[in-house]
């Protein structure tokens, strides 16, 4: 929606669609773990960035990829890490 850097690269680079909200800057205190730090603007800062040619393996007859951040509920840093879950192909 808001982010448009990566669209130069759209030739180069594939992203998943991002269903999660700004990974970073996130508050440090432990009670505050869902909460952003005031300092910052949110942004994606972590992402998961595929080739086009890695993005012809993904197999999605089998499972749809899940790209999503860990830790929502608990204080992991100012960052919330983001993952990939995917299957490939085998290619013969």
């Amino acid at each position: 929606m808001f982010d448009f850097e990566s669209s130069s690269f759209d030739d180069h680079i594939f992203e998943y669609e991002k269903a999660f909200p700004p990974s970073y800057p996130y508050s440090e205190e432990q009670h505050e773990a869902r909460s952003y730090l005031r300092a910052r603007c949110p942004a994606w800062c972590d992402r998961i960035l595929l080739s086009h040619s890695f993005k012809n393996i993904v197999d999605t007859q089998t499972e749809n990829p899940t790209y999503d951040t860990i830790g929502y509920d608990v204080c992991v840093g100012d960052h919330k890490p983001v993952y990939l879950s995917l299957t490939i192909r085998l290619v013969q």
